[in-house]
């Protein structure tokens, strides 16, 4: 049974002949009391940018050739961008956004069958099957990647820069996380409220907060800390990781030797400026950390570099072929804390 349903996700993955893309997706559905996830049988035409979905839980409301179907929902894409890892407790997901949104309506017996059209805009929040099937969307409807904007306090200049200031709030807010919660379920995969980590942010980079100033456990809770620490290491100039050595750390990790992969990793990881190389260790020590109590929080050396890759890498210009990297961003942050001991010597010998 379980490899049937194996078997089906993959087919429901590959691109057809028909269709520029197609396969099912999970739409989420607003309600008075939060949302739901509903599965649709999606189709996606590129030249006309037509997108439909159909309802595939939902009762059947129209019989056509003897079968009971339900009519799809037609868009025309403007827009597509992968959703940020913490801003929703869902993996997998992107929002597409569409400029009108075509409602059939069938007639009844006592009404004559009639279509019409409804227009809508907005934007709509998809769940793919895997992140593989989330990159052949995206791919299909040239997605973008989420920008990341930076907080007002943020965009002075010398705040975006590894200074004193933001090696103290890295430092105190793994403390806060070290100390009470490396067992959270979920640990930087949920995401905290977005105006109590800007609150966060503004508190410690306001320029009459002192550089090292201290957090207080009862005023910021875990989700605040873990979102606080990830957009500070975003909104920075440049990743962590430099562009310079980019395609690089890509290009080590798209090896298929695997010991190549980590040498080439550190020996590049060697290469970086040393407030960049001394901010990578406190972090991936951290991250290491985390991984450790993987059994509760659930946040495995996979799920981190998930979450860090893009943090860590992100690619100076957003490209379909960016996109598509993800994957190796992700790989460069699994070898870093695999082999965090490795990183540590080569720091200590340069």
């Amino acid at each position: 049974m379980l490899m049937k349903r194996v078997r089906s996700a993959d087919q429901d993955q590959k691109p057809p002949g028909q269709w520029t893309m197609e396969g099912y997706l999970y739409v989420q559905e607003k309600r008075p009391l939060g949302c739901t996830w509903t599965r649709h049988y999606c189709t996606y035409e590129k030249v006309s940018k037509t997108f439909s979905m159909c309802n595939t839980e939902a009762k059947p409301t129209a019989k056509q050739n003897g079968v009971m179907s339900n009519p799809p929902e037609k868009f025309r894409l403007k827009s597509c961008i992968r959703r940020k890892t913490d801003s929703i407790d869902k993996r997998f997901c992107f929002d597409i956004e569409v400029v009108e949104r075509n409602t059939i309506y069938r007639g009844s017996l006592f009404r004559p069958l009639q279509f019409f059209c409804k227009a809508r805009h907005g934007i709509i929040t998809l769940q793919a099957l895997s992140e593989s099937n989330r990159r052949l969307w995206l791919e299909a409807m040239d997605g973008k990647e989420p920008i990341y904007n930076l907080p007002a306090i943020l965009s002075k200049k010398e705040e975006t820069y590894l200074n004193e200031a933001g090696f103290n709030f890295v430092r105190k807010c793994i403390q806060l996380v070290e100390m009470r919660g490396l067992n959270t379920m979920g640990l930087y995969r949920v995401g905290g409220i977005n105006s109590k980590v800007q609150k966060l942010m503004i508190t410690v980079f306001s320029p009459k907060a002192a550089s090292d100033m201290d957090l207080d456990p009862d005023t910021w809770d875990n989700k605040t800390i873990t979102s606080g620490l990830k957009n500070y290491l975003r909104c920075l100039s440049e990743p962590l990781m430099t562009y310079k050595l980019h395609s690089d750390f890509l290009m080590a990790v798209k090896s298929d030797d695997q010991n190549y992969r980590v040498c080439a990793v550190h020996a590049l990881v060697h290469k970086l400026p040393d407030k960049n190389k001394e901010m990578l260790e406190i972090l991936i020590k951290h991250l290491l950390n985390v991984s450790a109590h993987s059994e509760s929080n659930m946040m495995t050396v996979s799920n981190l570099g998930v979450i860090f890759g893009p943090t860590l890498m992100r690619s100076q210009q957003e490209t379909v072929a960016a996109m598509m990297n993800i994957k190796f961003q992700n790989i460069v942050v699994e070898i870093l804390v695999e082999n965090f001991e490795k990183v540590s010597k080569i720091k200590d010998n340069s």
